[in-house]
């Protein structure tokens, strides 16, 4: 049964069937329109206004994408620091000479068919850290909640005070 949505950025055609035929049984795929793209601030907006749960961007757009991959980082932790994407190439070697986090580089080989395992482990994968972010956001919100609440009927120590403003700021760059 299909619980998250899956925006996937890629220019090329051909890439955006064989992803949405690896992942359409799992996930719903929305293929984030790359066509009318201004800048990189228009695409990302585009995207998260889609409603997507995480994004998987193919690493080398170059024919639509005039930027550097440090802004492209910036931006997204410009807009929300904490949503989660993941990058996707071709051209792994290049893409870890240009992402500062290795973590979230990935190559296409994985949709495969004759990688069907790979596959399935990146599904997974997918599904964790879908869930880690949304469980981070509910929790947050809860603890916020009750510390709120004790502000209100009494005071903080300054352990809960920190904790109060390090959880008003998450919760405003993820609504942000």
């Amino acid at each position: 049964m299909k619980k998250y949505t899956i925006g996937f950025i890629d220019e090329e055609e051909t890439q955006r069937i064989i992803f949405e035929s690896a992942f359409e049984d799992d996930f719903y795929v929305k293929i984030i329109e790359t066509e009318s793209i201004e800048s990189p601030d228009d695409l990302i907006t585009n995207a998260l206004a889609e409603n997507v749960d995480i994004l998987l961007i193919d690493y080398d757009m170059f024919d639509i994408l005039w930027y550097w991959w440090k802004e492209l980082e910036w931006i997204l932790n410009k807009i929300n620091p904490h949503f989660p994407f993941i990058i996707v190439t071709s051209q792994i070697k290049d893409a870890f000479d240009h992402i500062e986090n290795p973590s979230i580089v990935y190559s296409k080989e994985i949709w495969d068919w004759e990688h069907e395992t790979s596959l399935q482990g990146f599904k997974i994968k997918i599904e964790k850290i879908i869930e880690k972010y949304q469980n981070d956001i509910l929790e947050s919100e809860a603890e916020l909640k009750v510390l709120l609440q004790k502000k209100e009927e009494s005071e903080l120590t300054p352990e809960e005070e920190d904790r109060y403003v390090k959880l008003n700021k998450f919760i405003l760059e993820i609504h942000s």
